[in-house]
């Protein structure tokens, strides 16, 4: 959700283009933008349990590569881009995420790390990670 929300939250802030004529407006909405933040403060809490189901199991990494498909699709939207090729490129970036967050779970366990403390460090990577590439796609946009 954090993809979703640092998206949205910029399409909604005008940071991308605007929605044009086509697309899903409601993506790019101060409402949506807000839901989708609170959704994403709520999986950064979720995951931290013991009980949350692994990443990349069907259910769920089928439903980051959908969020991040949506995210790709929603940029190139704004931008007047091919919504199809953005929406697999998100896609195949949630999923990519997906795997190098298990991965790095995965070490910080080898090298004796606490998972909660190597789970905040995943999540300032997203959200850092997220917000530098809306940097760096604003500026080439500009």
């Amino acid at each position: 959700m954090t993809g979703p929300a640092i998206v949205s939250r910029s399409l909604a802030g005008g940071l991308l283009g605007g929605m044009g004529k086509t697309g899903p407006r409601w993506f790019g909405t101060r409402s949506t933008a807000t839901t989708l933040a609170a959704l994403a403060v709520g999986e950064l809490v979720a995951d931290k349990l013991p009980f949350i189901p692994d990443r990349t199991t069907a259910g769920p990494l089928l439903g980051r590569f959908v969020g991040g498909g949506i995210c790709g699709a929603a940029i190139c939207l704004a931008n007047d881009e091919n919504p199809w090729l953005g929406a697999l490129v998100g896609g195949l970036a949630a999923t990519g995420a997906a795997f190098a967050g298990r991965e790095l779970r995965r070490i910080g366990a080898r090298k004796g790390k606490p998972d909660f403390m190597v789970a905040l460090v995943e999540d300032v990577v997203a959200v850092g990670g997220g917000l530098s590439a809306i940097g760096a796609l604003r500026s080439k946009l500009l």
